[in-house]
């Protein structure tokens, strides 16, 4: 089974799409991950 946090789910043309959470928090989940991790690439998501 492999998991994927919804937040981190992107679609297809780069965009955030569908998050329950709002499209405001899983844009600052993304850049919170970014700024810890220092390796964030949408398109690998």
């Amino acid at each position: 089974m492999i998991v994927i946090q919804c937040h981190r789910v992107i679609g297809t043309n780069g965009s955030l799409t569908g998050y329950a959470g709002e499209l405001w928090r899983k844009q600052w989940l993304l850049e919170h991950e970014a700024k810890i991790t220092g390796n964030f690439n949408p398109r690998l998501f």
